[in-house]
């Protein structure tokens, strides 16, 4: 989906798959307010006749190396579910990618936002019916909105790829979204894994931490649904919150405002605590480094340019390792003990 001044783009993007399957579809009010809502219609109402799946790619993504094969051979696997091959470090859903990343999943379900749609694919039948769901119940609301309230009325569930294999390209946003600042995946991989059969294994976790908006938070799976609270808070619930404000104030802390330093431990460190609840096992240390490079742009992109965060990131990685490392031992050194 794309924009006719971006139409070179697209069909540079089209040209990556060697059998020649993707269409070029464009806005069709190009001179409206700009919105991706608008060319979603087409685009998702383009499927082939005899197709199993159908994919959207936006027009400012990079794709990573064998994804068409993989794609195919996801697809087989999961058939009935939704695949977010990309979900950037500004979103919930990055703490849902950075759990998996750190306890070696290769999917993870989404959390109850927005849906990843920068390259999302859909069972053939569910991209059908897309366009009558955006007309009776779209307005006012955003594409990725749209399309996530649509899955939930359809109850498909959304996996997400750890690591994305396909990135968002740094452009200025047609669409408007400049002003969240840049954008990234959380984890990414510039070369899809060529197996003879995805592992269908896909984790929901119950806790997941996330820094977004400058701001430490807790998304906490509940009975009635998901609850969303500060992490200081849930520490507190879990009983690890003496330990975390202990580990901080003994901390050798970087060149960087005191809040930013105080968020980035608090999401870290709880990240640290809710891995070592899932698994014994180290982590991969490339993913560990990645998905911490990740946290300060993804909490930051919204308040700081691209250039200003470019310095901040290993400043704000080292830190949240150190976080991620004693959240880990807390956990384990208080699993036994009596909560509140």
């Amino acid at each position: 989906m794309t924009h006719p001044r971006r139409r070179a783009a697209a069909e540079a993007i089209a040209a990556k798959d060697p059998r020649g399957r993707i269409r070029v579809v464009t806005d069709p009010d190009p001179s409206g307010p700009p919105t991706a809502l608008r060319t979603a219609d087409p685009s998702w109402s383009c499927v082939g006749p005899d197709a199993t799946h159908h994919v959207v790619f936006q027009d400012d993504v990079l794709i990573a190396d064998n994804f068409f094969p993989y794609a195919e051979k996801v697809a087989a696997a999961v058939p009935g579910e939704a695949v977010a091959f990309y979900e950037g470090w500004e979103g919930r859903n990055s703490g849902v990618v950075r759990l998996g990343a750190l306890t070696g999943a290769q999917w993870a379900y989404a959390i109850d936002e927005h849906v990843p749609s920068l390259a999302l694919m859909l069972p053939a039948d569910a991209a059908r019916g897309y366009r009558r769901f955006a007309a009776e119940h779209g307005g006012g609301w955003p594409y990725d909105v749209v399309i996530q309230r649509y899955l939930k009325a359809l109850d498909i569930p959304v996996r997400i790829a750890v690591p994305s294999t396909v990135d968002h390209d740094d452009v200025p946003s047609i669409a408007g979204n400049s002003t969240h600042g840049w954008r990234r995946a959380t984890f990414f991989t510039d070369r899809a894994p060529l197996f003879a059969e995805p592992d269908r294994t896909c984790p929901e976790f119950s806790v997941v931490p996330f820094y977004q908006y400058g701001e430490s938070k807790c998304a906490v799976r509940q009975a009635e649904g998901w609850e969303c609270l500060d992490t200081d808070r849930y520490l507190r619930r879990a009983g690890l919150l003496d330990r975390c404000e202990a580990g901080l104030a003994a901390a050798d802390l970087p060149a960087l405002p005191g809040t930013v330093c105080r968020q980035v431990w608090l999401t870290a460190f709880a990240t640290g605590a809710v891995v070592a609840g899932l698994t014994d096992r180290d982590p991969e240390p490339a993913a560990v480094r990645a998905v911490f490079e990740a946290l300060g742009p993804g909490g930051l992109c919204e308040e700081y340019t691209g250039a200003e965060l470019v310095p901040m990131i290993p400043l704000v990685r080292d830190l949240a390792l150190t976080a991620f490392a004693a959240g880990r031992a807390a956990h384990r050194a208080t699993a036994d003990a009596p909560r509140p």
